[in-house]
C-alpha cells in the first residue's frame, strides 16, 4: 500500500496556492492510497504561511490603501522577517492573478465614481485574501485520509474576523508541563542523535533545529518550550513518519538528509 506522511509545504500548496501549484499538490496526494497529515503541520501552517497571508490582509484592511500596504511589505523585506515578506509577496501575486480577470465594469459596479483607485484596489485584494485564508482553513483537514499525531498542548482555534482584521490567535502551543511530543521523541534517542549529526556545523534555522534536538535529549520534563517545538521543524516529520510511509514535501533539500538518517524516505510532488 502506498502511504504518504504529508508535510506543511504540500498543505500550503493544496489550500492557499492557485493554478499549477495547487493542481500539482492535489495530483501528488492522489498518488497514494493513504495520506496522513500530522497536527504539527497544521500548527506550522497557521503559525507560518497562513499568518503571513493574514498580515497582508490586515495591512490592507487597516490602511484602506493598496499603496500603503505595498510600502509596508517593501519595508519588511529589509528586516529579519524576510520569510514573512516572501510569503506576503506570494499572497499579493495570487491576489493579482485573480484581480487581472476582473473587468473595469465589474469593479465600477461595486464602487462609487468618486472612490479612489487606491482604496478600490485595497478592498479588492483584501476581500480576495480573506476568502483565500478562511477557505484554506476550512479545507485543511479534508485533504488527507486522516489527521494524526494530536498535540495535547496545541489548541486548534479557527481564524476570526475582528473589526476587519483577521485574528489567528492562538498560534502558539501551551506546553504543560512540556511539549506533548517530547516524551515520545525521547524514546527515539538513537534517531535524534543521528539527526543531530546531520545538522552539525550548519547555520541559521538548521542550527536552531540542532540545538532544539539536543535540548530534547538533555532537558528534564518541563524544559522543552514552545520555541524548541517550533525549531524542531523538519525533524518532527522524520521522527513521526511511520516506517511504511514516505514524507511528501516540496522541500526535498532539507527533508532528504534528515529522513535518510533515520531510515525514512522522501518524495516530492
Amino acid at each position: 500500500m502506498r502511504k504518504a506522511f504529508v508535510d506543511t509545504t504540500i498543505l500550503a500548496d493544496a489550500t492557499l496556492k492557485c493554478g499549477p501549484q495547487r493542481e500539482v499538490a492535489a495530483k501528488a496526494l492522489a498518488r497514494y492510497e493513504e495520506t496522513e497529515l500530522p497536527v504539527y503541520a497544521l500548527k506550522e501552517f497557521k503559525q507560518g504561511v497562513l499568518k503571513y497571508y493574514a498580515w497582508l490582509h490586515n495591512q490592507l484592511a487597516d490602511s484602506g490603501s493598496f499603496a500603503k500596504a505595498v510600502v509596508a511589505l517593501h519595508r519588511v523585506g529589509f528586516t529579519p522577517r524576510r520569510q514573512m515578506a516572501q510569503s506576503a509577496l506570494e499572497a499579493l501575486a495570487i491576489a493579482a492573478k485573480d484581480y487581472a480577470r476582473r473587468t473595469i465594469g465589474e469593479i465600477a459596479e461595486k464602487n462609487a465614481p468618486t472612490e479612489s483607485a487606491d482604496k478600490c484596489l485595497a478592498d479588492e485584494y483584501r476581500d480576495f485574501l480573506r476568502y483565500l485564508i478562511f477557505d484554506a482553513w476550512d479545507q485543511r483537514r479534508a485533504l488527507t485520509t486522516r489527521v494524526v499525531n494530536d498535540l495535547v498542548c496545541y489548541k486548534e482555534v479557527p481564524p476570526e474576523l475582528k473589526d476587519g482584521q483577521i485574528d489567528l490567535e492562538p498560534t502558539r502551543c501551551d506546553p504543560k508541563p512540556e511539549c506533548s511530543l517530547a516524551e515520545g521523541f525521547r524514546k527515539q534517542r538513537r534517531e535524534i542523535e543521528s539527526l543531530i549529526r546531520i545538522l552539525d556545523g550548519k547555520s541559521g534555522q538548521h542550527r536552531s533545529q540542532r540545538n532544539a534536538l539536543l535540548r530534547l535529549l538533555l532537558s528534564p520534563p518541563g524544559r522543552v518550550r514552545h520555541s524548541d517545538c517550533r525549531a524542531l521543524g523538519d525533524s518532527v516529520f522524520a521522527l513521526l513518519c511511520p516506517p511504511d510511509s514516505v514524507i511528501l514535501t516540496t522541500n526535498l533539500k532539507d527533508h532528504i538528509p534528515l529522513a535518510a538518517a533515520v531510515g525514512k524516505k522522501v518524495e516530492g510532488p
